[in-house]
């Protein structure tokens, strides 16, 4: 909450209100493009696909980094891509998670598992690359928690 930061605004409806922003919590976001719609599109471009897919990986990545995971596993609503990078949009559902490897893999398993469904049934070509992907990526995640140990 601010005091007075923020523009009251009005909305017009059949009755007319008035919203004092500084009283009220909100996220402003930049209009990103469909998660699936932009996979979809990129199907025929490989150079594209790939760089995508890396994108959306690299994102869970890094969000598992910083401990936090997602209960809603859906892919089309949760994410996008703004300027071409993966991004998530809806966190309302982050939780933390245990600062272990196996954790963050799990947390990455849960969407790679239904990425590599939607792929099969929308752009199956690109599954045998997710799943060498993932591999790798998983196997980082040990490497990095056997030099912790």
């Amino acid at each position: 909450h601010t005091d007075n930061l923020l523009p009251t605004i009005q909305l017009h409806t059949n009755k007319n209100y008035k919203v004092l922003l500084d009283r009220h919590r909100f996220v402003i976001q930049k209009k990103v493009q469909p998660f699936k719609e932009t996979l979809l599109s990129a199907r025929t471009n490989p150079e594209e696909m790939h760089r995508l897919i890396d994108s959306f990986l690299n994102l869970l990545v890094n969000r598992s980094s910083l401990h936090i995971r997602n209960s809603d596993p859906n892919l089309g609503p949760n994410f996008g891509f703004l300027d071409g990078q993966a991004v998530e949009l809806d966190f309302g559902n982050y939780q933390k998670i245990a600062p272990h490897a196996e954790t963050r893999k799990k947390e990455i398993v849960n969407y790679m598992v239904r990425f590599a469904h939607w792929l099969e049934n929308n752009a199956p070509e690109y599954v045998k690359e997710l799943h060498l992907k993932s591999a790798i990526l998983y196997d980082r995640l040990d490497e990095a928690s056997e030099s912790v140990h």
